[in-house]
């Protein structure tokens, strides 16, 4: 049965397992994808593990979302595990909703993050992309995801833009066929 809490419509479906019911509990975004409520995450996974993670989640565990960021670098991982599951026949691709997220080095990048993030994942489209954080780091920085200044302080990219960065997002949704669905996350409403 569909319900709206003002900003999303969701469905909730009947079943007598709670855990099944928040597997199948689905959001409609506005552009009328429709994302599950509960995705299986990623972040800070030991390495060598993520694949299988990702493996059981979706063919044993009954999650059809994976939570993934260029940041967390795992995602090749990810893919592997999204990969296994398709080959198997156990569920498929049209099944996964992906979502990844657009790290704050790559705010002037968005193309190129998303290149970067579909050979990782093995994919040829993301369900959601999302700008992981409102703040734009250095690009040419120190470091691959946290550049510093010399001082230790974050190594911020005075000249980003989340606007700037937002437009990038909208012409990729709009001209390509690389993503369902863009966002954002980590933002205040302030």
């Amino acid at each position: 049965m569909p319900f709206s809490n003002g900003l999303y419509y969701y469905t909730v479906h009947a079943c007598d397992d709670i855990d099944t019911l928040f597997l199948m509990t689905t959001f409609n975004l506005n552009n009328g994808v429709v994302i599950p409520a509960l995705a299986i995450g990623t972040w800070q996974s030991p390495p060598g593990t993520v694949a299988n993670i990702v493996e059981y989640a979706l063919v044993n565990a009954g999650y059809r979302h994976t939570d993934d960021a260029f940041a967390y670098g795992n995602e090749a991982e990810v893919g592997q595990g999204i990969a296994a599951v398709i080959a198997s026949g156990a569920v498929t691709r049209a099944e996964i909703f992906v979502t990844t997220k657009v790290w704050c080095r790559y705010h002037s990048r968005v193309s190129e993050s998303l290149a970067l993030s579909l050979e990782l994942l093995g994919l040829d489209y993301i369900d959601l992309l999302l700008i992981h954080w409102p703040v734009s780091l250095n690009p040419n920085g120190n470091h691959r995801t946290t550049p510093t200044l010399p001082s230790g302080a974050r190594d911020i990219d005075p000249s980003g833009s989340l606007i700037k960065t937002w437009k990038q997002f909208e012409h990729i949704y709009k001209t390509t066929r690389k993503v369902r669905a863009v966002g954002v996350c980590n933002c205040s409403t302030s």
